[in-house]
């Protein structure tokens, strides 16, 4: 096996330097009078076209996206100025080479190959880490995308993923680039240290109250009261029209039957393997496992290498050669030997976990759930569609509000944070964040678009008006002033003294000495590596600068803290395998996206890829 996958990797890898060594050349523009056939094309790839109107409705729907992210609308212009033009159609393009590149080398994926990565996918489990076609719907739903627009977008991922593993097969990081990150990474240093904390510095008397309003007056900005609007908005959610809608008994029941893989977990076993060219030998092992000997030690004897981990997998995701004899084992252990087209496969079965079935009735409540939910944001979107259609016409926020039978809600005085004058929260809000930053980026007067909320409502703000941000009165802020002309006199104090200590560190006393004198306390510290955070991230920048025996002054977390470097611990890379594999992989990682770049523009000096750019600014103009 491992012979057959290197003389495969050769092969790829001779095509691939093949291709870069033909050109990396940018794409060529063709004439539009040699466009073929009836629908206009605004570029060809090979011998596939992208039409026109492919162009103009994956640019229109990129931009209704960027529309609803950002919460105004986004136009040509803008459009164009942050490049989305070009970048759906490279996105276009793309798919183009891959799905040409990979027929071209027999790379296809599976029905269940795409069914295992939406079950894999967080987004679509529920509280209890299963998948839940309820949650799988409505995100493809705010995503704005058909379940068949999703899977035809998954497939094309997951052929580009196997294309960039097949190319990144062979990439192994230079052993001393990874061994120097390693060691950069792993160095640690230790330090002693004493720490001259603000608050135990001496209080100095405060000034007269003319040069504590002059200081108010210097620093104003520091007690400043923030914007506050005052804003109207509606809010629509799923939840409020749950009484509103039911789901009939044979409906739940029909869901329940039409979806019942997504219900059932199928059985899974652990499962290893080996390889042999020929029934004979592996015959042979299988013979000695039977009689009592260790797999992996047969295993590693017969063909030089260790068994190869396949993982937990279920019946579907194992090649058919397999899959029948691994699944008819009643219990672990190894099985008879497999023919596939690799030669002799010798499998362990090391564990059975049990598929689960439940029933209808286990289930129902999810079920229902997920249709009530479906049902009513159904019927919110028909709502959002005629509260736009009101809107449109010219009704105000009050009077469309009040026609659709929807709260119109008000807040008098808000700040961006979402705290009211007297310093109290706002609640509730739809998704406060994103609700704040749209209605602090709506201009008063004007209403922000019907944007969707996370949790599939939507809503609508109004920004009525506006108070500027302005420093409090003097006088109702003169105690925060007085305290903060204090504490910076104190901060000034600590620093004065950490540097005329530091001074005598340097005359030849200890820190041990030095703490004795002053009544200090002095903190051996432990060995800490770059990303440290502890006692400071700043003292551990500094100390990584030093040769031991060095002082250094840097902010700690209650004052400046004066620190003297005691060791510097250089690692070895030889004890440790799982950190420098870890470093290699990331490497490896990154190096693979490179390649698959590079790639990329080799295949469109294979294939061919023209651009029209006439009939490109054509579609742009009459956008």
């Amino acid at each position: 096996m491992d012979k057959l996958r290197g003389a495969f990797t050769k092969v790829f890898l001779f095509v691939l330097f093949g291709l870069l060594i033909i050109s990396f050349a940018f794409w060529g523009v063709g004439d539009m009078l040699q466009q073929g056939g009836d629908a206009p094309v605004v570029a060809e790839v090979g011998d596939e076209r992208i039409e026109e109107q492919v162009f103009r409705r994956e640019l229109s729907e990129t931009m209704s996206l960027l529309s609803r992210r950002m919460g105004s609308q986004v136009d040509l212009e803008m459009a164009q100025a942050l490049g989305l033009p070009q970048q759906v159609l490279q996105r276009l393009v793309t798919d183009k080479l891959i799905t040409a590149e990979a027929q071209a080398r027999g790379l296809l994926v599976t029905d269940e190959q795409v069914r295992q990565a939406i079950y894999a996918n967080e987004a679509f489990r529920d509280s209890t880490g299963t998948f839940s076609r309820g949650r799988f719907e409505q995100t493809l739903m705010q995503a704005r995308l058909t379940e068949a627009g999703y899977v035809a977008e998954l497939r094309e991922q997951l052929l580009q993923e196997q294309l960039s593993m097949a190319l990144g097969a062979a990439i192994e990081p230079p052993a001393l680039l990874v061994e120097t990150l390693y060691r950069r990474q792993a160095e640690q240093r230790r330090a002693d240290w004493v720490e001259l904390a603000v608050s135990a510095q001496p209080e100095t008397p405060l000034p007269g109250e003319a040069e504590l309003r002059a200081y108010y007056e210097a620093n104003s900005q520091a007690f400043m009261a923030p914007t506050y609007r005052s804003l109207s908005y509606l809010w629509l959610q799923p939840e409020d029209l749950y009484d509103e809608v039911s789901v009939e008994e044979a409906r739940l029941r029909e869901e329940y039957e039409d979806n019942l893989d997504a219900y059932v977990e199928p059985e899974r076993r652990t499962i290893s393997q080996a390889v042999y060219d020929d029934a004979e030998a592996a015959e042979a092992a299988y013979d000695r496992v039977q009689e009592g000997e260790d797999y992996e030690a047969v295993v590693r004897e017969t063909t030089g290498g260790a068994p190869v981990p396949l993982g937990t997998l279920p019946r579907g995701a194992l090649p058919a050669d397999l899959r029948e004899a691994a699944f008819a084992a009643e219990a672990p252990g190894v099985v008879a030997p497999v023919e596939s087209s690799f030669g002799w496969h010798l499998v362990l079965v090391e564990d059975i976990q049990a598929g689960e079935h439940p029933s209808f009735e286990a289930i129902r409540p999810e079920i229902e759930n997920a249709l009530k939910r479906g049902l009513a944001v159904d019927a919110l979107i028909s709502i959002v569609n005629q509260l736009d259609d009101e809107l449109a016409a010219g009704a105000t926020l009050e009077e469309a509000a009040q026609k659709l039978a929807v709260e119109f809600r008000e807040v008098p005085a808000i700040d961006n944070q979402g705290n009211a004058p007297d310093g109290s929260g706002v609640t509730p809000l739809p998704q406060p964040d994103r609700f704040l930053r749209q209605a602090f980026e709506t201009p008063v007067g004007e209403q922000s678009l019907v944007l969707e909320t996370e949790e599939g409502g939507y809503f609508l703000v109004r920004a009525e008006g506006e108070t500027p941000a302005a420093p409090r009165p003097f006088e109702e802020v003169r105690d925060r002033v007085a305290e903060r002309w204090q504490q910076e006199q104190k901060q000034a104090a600590a620093w004065e003294r950490a540097d005329a200590l530091q001074r005598r560190l340097n005359e030849g006393l200890t820190l041990a000495g030095l703490a004795a004198d002053e009544g200090l306390t002095v903190t051996e510290g432990e060995p800490v590596r770059r990303d440290a955070s502890q006692p400071s991230q700043a003292l551990v920048q500094a100390l990584f600068e030093l040769e031991p025996g060095a002082s250094v002054t840097a902010e700690g977390p209650n004052g400046p803290l004066l620190a003297v470097l005691r060791e510097v611990e250089t690692p070895d890379p030889a004890t440790a395998p799982a950190e420098l594999a870890e470093i290699r992989e990331e490497l490896s990682q990154r190096l693979r996206g490179d390649l698959f770049n590079l790639y990329l523009r080799a295949l469109e000096q294979q294939h061919g890829v023209r651009l029209y750019q006439e009939r490109i600014d054509r579609t742009l103009v009459g956008f």
